[in-house]
């Protein structure tokens, strides 16, 4: 079950300048607004299966707490080894109804000619260190923000969740397998390890758009 492009296709893509990230305002996660009398939430909880790019099986669950204005989230998950990096990515298909198929594949993405209307935007979320997860093999759990209409940090890859876009975009949140740390680790190690795309894409979790 193929899910996403492998990300080596995007290195050489990093953009030369990036602004710094902006927090999202406090009020943007209130617990509830009221108008005319209505009580409504001000914000969208959305969980999901973190699933195996091999074969589709699930190896853990991921959440979003979606505003207009952004999205907060969470992965947890297993995979294959402990104490190695594990970058994870945004690919974000802002406008996900120009996508081919639903949900957005691999054929969406700009370098596979996919429709520039859907504004796709692939960033890197976070990264984790895995844990042992007491069966010979590792976890992690990792938090990640998006801001609507800012621009993220970092040096890979392309866009940005769009402004007031938080709840109509998809959003992938994929996990990238990188090489077992070597014995003794260099400071750089980690950083590019956690910051760049490897090409081995290992999990991933579908969030299709909330109306």
């Amino acid at each position: 079950m193929k899910i996403l492009v492998n990300f080596s296709i995007f290195i050489g893509l990093a953009l030369a300048s990036m602004s710094a990230l902006a927090e999202i305002e406090s009020s943007a996660f209130g617990a509830s607004s009221h108008s005319a009398g209505h009580w409504r939430p001000s914000w969208v909880f959305q969980p999901e299966d973190v699933v195996s790019e091999a074969d589709g099986s699930r190896h853990g669950a991921a959440w979003l707490k979606r505003t207009r204005h952004g999205i907060k989230g969470r992965i947890m998950t297993n995979v294959d080894t402990a104490g190695d990096p594990y970058s994870v990515w945004f690919v974000i298909f802002n406008k996900s109804k120009y996508c081919a198929t639903s949900p957005c594949s691999a054929d969406d993405l700009p370098p596979n000619g996919g429709d520039p209307r859907i504004n796709v935007a692939v960033y890197n979320a976070t990264g984790a260190i895995s844990a042992s997860d007491g069966k010979g093999g590792g976890v992690i759990n990792a938090d990640f923000t998006a801001v609507a209409g800012k621009t993220p940090d970092g040096i890979c890859c392309f866009g940005k969740l769009a402004r007031r876009n938080g709840l109509k975009a998809e959003v992938h949140i994929v996990v990238d397998k990188h090489p077992m740390a070597p014995d003794v680790v260099d400071p750089f190690f980690w950083v590019t390890h956690l910051t760049t795309p490897s090409g081995d894409l290992h999990r991933a979790a579908i969030f299709l758009p909330v109306h």
